[in-house]
């Protein structure tokens, strides 16, 4: 039996924009606004140290009703925080994704590595 719970960095999608072009539109292509997301960086600045990078990926129940991985704009989440992971599925996709090590665990140490990603993402974005 797996863990029964793990810390994660979480967001939500921004319910709002106006993208490129103008459009006003509600979440992202695979996101509804306002939607949950669990993003997956553990080791994200050690694996991709470019300063320039705009996208991180993210786990969450997508629109087509599916729990789906996919990158998505740093700028289109807020809200971040860390939280525990309950949810049966969600813990089985992140035990079993190609990349298990980009999730936390749930000792002390997982939850401020976690917590020292946040505020690394906080400032490097200026994200509130």
């Amino acid at each position: 039996m797996g863990n029964l719970w793990r810390y994660a960095v979480a967001g939500n999608i921004k319910k709002n924009r106006i993208d490129e072009n103008g459009v006003f539109r509600y979440g992202t292509a695979a996101f509804k606004g306002n939607t949950n997301v669990y993003l997956c960086g553990r080791l994200w600045d050690s694996r991709l140290p470019d300063e320039n990078k705009t996208e991180i990926s993210v786990l969450e129940l997508s629109r087509g009703g599916r729990y789906y991985v996919d990158s998505v704009p740093i700028n289109l989440i807020e809200n971040l925080r860390i939280t525990r992971v309950y949810t049966p599925k969600i813990l089985g996709i992140m035990s079993d994704f190609e990349f298990c090590d980009c999730w936390w665990g749930n000792t002390q140490e997982e939850r401020d590595d976690a917590s020292a990603f946040l505020k690394r993402i906080k400032e490097r974005y200026g994200i509130k």
